[in-house]
């Protein structure tokens, strides 16, 4: 996923969905390039979601491409000019919605072309140049698929997801499938085959992001960000972020 708060040279904005896809979306956003000459870095951080993304290049052409869920941070040079428009899905509505395994999406960028549901879609968006009717064309598609509600991830897997991100420290697996109803080898199957990660990845990837709101967005400190997500110590903390964002916590602007 393209994250504003840890792009370097980008200027990101995001936005909400209309309310009848919120339970099918996360965000819709938009990262411009600043610049049309000179190459530029942008951190990709682990967000446990699938996105659709447009990519527009410096000549205004539209591709069309799905990224994966993320296990790691990373960092990747994007050509000058080049400027993206995306939506982000809440966890398991990839696998509806593009009718897919998604775990063979981990950590991978995929052209719509290899999406038969997303061949139309690729035809409208590569036709645009405008940001605003190619996330419109995005709109009108999930809308289109979700006319019927298939687009509903089953009560089980949507309890067990909101159970793993929930909680202030590393939830014990056992005690989640035990709560759901369910052994702890359906509660891996479950969220592995709806989300691309096992629910101890998915876990630790959402315990990560509430460290990077505090500290980025509630100001807090390294230490507080550390104690309120449940991690062992500051040091802990700082490993997952190397992991899941490929970065120091000091980088977001957090203090001791």
């Amino acid at each position: 996923m393209l994250d504003a708060s840890l792009a370097l040279t980008r200027s990101c904005s995001e936005s909400q969905p209309p309310d009848h896809l919120r339970h099918a979306i996360d965000a819709l956003w938009i990262d411009r390039s600043s610049s049309s000459t000179a190459a530029q870095i942008k951190a990709i951080v682990a967000d446990g979601c699938v996105d659709l993304i447009g990519q527009q290049a410096a000549d205004g052409q539209f591709s069309l491409f799905v990224n994966g869920v993320d296990s790691r941070g990373k960092f990747v040079n994007i050509e000058p000019g080049t400027s993206y428009v995306g939506v982000r899905f809440k966890p398991g509505v990839a696998r509806l919605l593009l009718r897919i395994d998604v775990p063979d999406l981990r950590d991978s960028q995929v052209a719509a072309t290899e999406f038969p549901v997303l061949r139309a879609l690729n035809d409208h968006v590569r036709a645009e140049t405008s940001f605003d009717r190619v996330a419109g064309h995005f709109l009108e598609f999930i809308n289109r698929h979700d006319a019927h509600d298939t687009l509903q991830v089953p009560y089980r897997v949507l309890d067990a997801l909101e159970r793993l991100r929930s909680t202030s420290a590393h939830p014990r697996l056992e005690e989640v499938a035990r709560t759901i109803g369910v052994t702890e080898r359906t509660l891996h199957r479950d969220v592995l085959a709806w989300t691309g990660v096992s629910p101890n990845l998915f876990a630790r990837i959402h315990r990560f992001q509430r460290a990077k709101r505090l500290i980025s967005v509630g100001g807090r400190a390294l230490t507080d960000a550390a104690y309120l997500c449940g991690f062992a110590d500051q040091a802990h903390m700082t490993r997952e972020f190397h992991r899941f964002a490929a970065q120091t916590p000091a980088l977001l602007g957090g203090h001791v």
